[in-house]
């Protein structure tokens, strides 16, 4: 009876034993599933917890092994250091247990230490004669995981456990992997296949498939393949990422927000996805949604191109300063080498429109701005001139002018329009200041002064352009303001007279003068003025008052200054007239 009865607690304690071991196995599955499916933190959490049920050498070795992968994901070192903790607490649990010792080899793979991983490495194949499929695929996976890689070390081990077991679904798949990182699609795709043949109902052969099409560049194919995957399984998360940046290659980036925020919404999605994720979200134009994102990866992700990406957005949602503010610290962080064209184009706009902008500021933006384009000329031309043409309409004459004068010693050979447009915005400087030209009389003055010496460099061009004669003539009425006093020209030099002259004869060559009547009046009434104040001649000035006329023969001014000069008998009764 007593002996009944121990069998029977003997029996029912085995019982137990083997169902708590399947459910301790099934746990293990279950973090492996949460791995597979890119759900890290899960997969931890799931193996701590066994750990402190069970401190057995495995689930110290999967522990670990989490922590490698959650390293390759967001690149913490103290991951590292966690991971060796425990592969070296399974291996007191158990020395015997060789996938601890797989696990130390990567870890020293990690360390770019080869000959350290080959000696663990080597260990755990002697401890279990090559046998162990498992021992193989994870020493692979070891060779592969960093960047520090070994895919030929790779592809070895997992020849061999295929040798064992020419069934098990990731053993083709990581291959394919090794495979594709010698750049060699042909063969990948062959394992891929032979993935999908396996297990026809798991997406992930298609996913892989999939990539090694998008490195060919079928896109369509590609995407295919993705969506043959999903309907396999729709909760294959990694399948979304996939297909995301598969959309963002085509340019669909709306399309490809919408999958990746599936991949960032149900999986542990490591901080460089999330930083693709806010890239997607900046070329959709969603500027503040990555904005936020960035900020958040910026507390634990300390990498210049956060600081860049964010430059980016705050200039497109016209937050200058902050703009100026990221991509200074984008240009502080960031090696040389990774610093791109459009680094240069944001920071020099971000520049020109930060607020309370100064001269330095400007300068500072025109040297980013050919930086960006200094490779070709002719776009850093194109983009000052659309810059300067910007500040020109904004009526900021004084931006322009700074804008056009980096120009001109920036590119070579540069389109005579630059002088001409450099002058005008010279000119105009005085219009800029039109509420307060006492007080900015010393700048209105100079740029009086650089207006007519940018339009004499401009006549060297093209000395037989009207408009360079005319507007060189109006740079010379500024300097020479008595010359354009019909009442009272006395001191007046008439500096202007050669070139409304010119101005008049070349308009006259031309069959089609409607658009330049205003300015042709303009020009004869100057030369009649002049014909009468500095040559005293009556009868000239009448000819250019008339001459005036025929280009307009409504224009009021000029038949007034005709029929009091008709009635004057001379010159200085004529000027006794008008002073009246």
């Amino acid at each position: 009876m007593k002996i009944t009865r121990l069998a029977s607690i003997m029996t029912l304690a085995y019982l137990l034993l083997a169902v708590q071991t399947a459910a301790w196995s099934q746990t293990i599955q279950d973090g492996l599933k949460f791995i597979d499916n890119e759900q890290f933190l899960n997969a931890k959490k799931l193996f701590q917890n066994l750990v402190k049920q069970n401190p057995l050498p495995e689930n110290y070795y999967y522990l670990g092994n989490t922590y490698l992968l959650l390293y390759d994901i967001d690149s913490a070192d103290e991951y590292i250091d966690t991971a060796k903790m425990n592969f070296e607490m399974g291996l007191t649990k158990d020395p015997k247990y060789a996938l601890n010792y797989v696990g130390l080899g990567s870890v020293r793979m990690f360390a770019k230490n080869k000959q350290g991983a080959l000696e663990y490495f080597n260990k755990a194949t002697e401890m279990t004669k090559s046998k162990d499929v498992e021992v193989l695929y994870r020493i692979a996976q070891g060779y592969i995981m960093f960047d520090y890689n070994d895919p030929v070390a790779a592809i070895e081990m997992l020849t061999k456990a295929m040798e064992r077991d020419k069934k098990r679904l990731d053993l083709f798949l990581m291959r394919g992997d090794a495979f594709l990182m010698q750049n060699d699609g042909s063969r990948a795709n062959a394992d891929y296949d032979e993935a999908i043949r396996l297990q026809p109902n798991s997406p992930k052969g298609y996913i892989r498939s999939g990539k090694v099409l998008i490195r060919a560049k079928n896109y369509q194919t590609a995407l295919e393949l993705y969506n043959s995957g999903i309907a396999k399984d729709p909760t294959y998360m990694p399948s979304y990422r996939e297909k995301g940046e598969l959309l963002y290659y085509a340019g669909r980036y709306k399309e490809a927000i919408d999958e990746y925020r599936k991949y960032i919404t149900n999986s542990d999605a490591g901080l460089d996805a999330k930083y693709k994720f806010a890239a997607f979200l900046y070329l959709n134009k969603d500027y503040m949604e990555a904005i936020d994102l960035l900020r958040e990866l910026d507390k634990v992700l300390k990498l210049a191109k956060i600081h860049r990406l964010m430059g980016y957005c705050y200039y497109e949602v016209k937050q200058y300063d902050m703009a100026v503010e990221q991509m200074e610290e984008f240009f502080k962080e960031s090696l040389p080498t990774k610093i791109l064209p459009t680094d240069y184009d944001y920071r020099g706009r971000a520049y020109l429109a930060k607020t309370n902008a100064t001269a330095a500021d400007t300068v500072k933006a025109i040297d980013n701005i050919y930086q960006y384009a200094k490779a070709d000329t002719t776009i850093a031309e194109k983009k000052l001139t659309e810059l300067a043409e910007g500040f020109f309409k904004q009526k900021k004459y004084v931006k322009a002018s700074e804008i056009y004068e980096q120009l001109l010693k920036i590119v070579k050979n540069v389109n005579s329009n630059a002088y001409f447009q450099l002058g005008r915005s010279y000119y105009f400087i005085k219009n800029e200041y039109a509420k307060s030209l006492d007080a900015n009389a010393a700048k209105i003055t100079q740029g009086n002064i650089m207006a007519d010496t940018t339009f004499s460099k401009l006549l060297q061009l093209v000395p037989n352009s009207t408009q360079a004669n005319l507007w060189k003539a109006r740079a010379k009425v500024r300097l020479d303001p008595q010359s354009a006093n019909l009442k009272d020209a006395a001191g007046a030099k008439f500096l202007a007279k050669p070139y409304y002259e010119k101005y008049v004869e070349l308009l006259d060559k031309q069959t089609d003068k409607s658009k330049s009547i205003k300015d042709l009046i303009e020009a004869c009434w100057f030369l009649g003025n002049f014909s009468l104040h500095s040559l005293q001649d009556k009868a000239k000035a009448e000819e250019w008052w008339k001459k005036g006329l025929s280009y307009d023969p409504t224009y009021e001014q000029l038949k007034n200054i005709l029929s009091v000069s008709e009635q004057a008998k001379n010159v200085q009764e004529l000027l006794a007239i008008i002073k009246k």
